[in-house]
């Protein structure tokens, strides 16, 4: 819904990469709002091309009413591509404010955000830095390095 309102002053396409269900609305939001010459839609698409998608995307919009862990917004971020995320408790959590930063129920707020971040650079350079700083706080050796000291703590304690 957002997108639609801002697609032409923003002139870029919106990419909606993913597999899908029978109860999906998607494609009939898209056939509403007359979309689909503004659409590229990947159904199911393979690593390769997700990889490609986040290496080439000037912004990746993660508007999630209700996530476990919320994982694609980092592996983004791994790849160099900024993000913008619906501010649900969860992905403050893992992204921080400033990236989880727009109520997925309050469209101009959306716009508010996804313009700032798409025409303005310097608005995408620090929310890739702020994401970078984030991508820290789940890196593979620190978190070895947390469960060894744990266990070590576990077993100092059982002694």
């Amino acid at each position: 819904m957002a997108y639609s309102k801002i697609k032409e002053a923003i002139n870029v396409k919106l990419v909606i990469a993913g597999s899908k269900d029978k109860d999906d609305k998607i494609d009939e939001i898209v056939e509403s709002l007359n979309l689909r010459p503004y659409i590229v839609d990947i159904t199911s698409p393979s690593d390769e091309i997700i990889i490609n998608l986040y290496q080439n995307a000037k912004l990746f919009v993660f508007p999630s009413l209700f996530e476990g862990f919320g994982l694609p917004p980092l592996e983004a971020l791994s790849l160099g591509c900024p993000v913008v995320a619906s501010n649900i408790p969860v992905l403050r959590e893992i992204l921080g404010e400033k990236i989880a930063c727009f109520n997925p129920y309050d469209i101009e707020d959306m716009i508010e955000k996804l313009l700032s971040a798409i025409t303005n650079e310097n608005s995408r350079i620090d929310l890739l830095k702020a994401g970078k700083n984030r991508l820290k706080l789940f890196d593979k050796d620190k978190i070895i390095d947390e469960h060894i000291d744990l266990f070590n703590e576990i077993l100092v304690e059982g002694k």
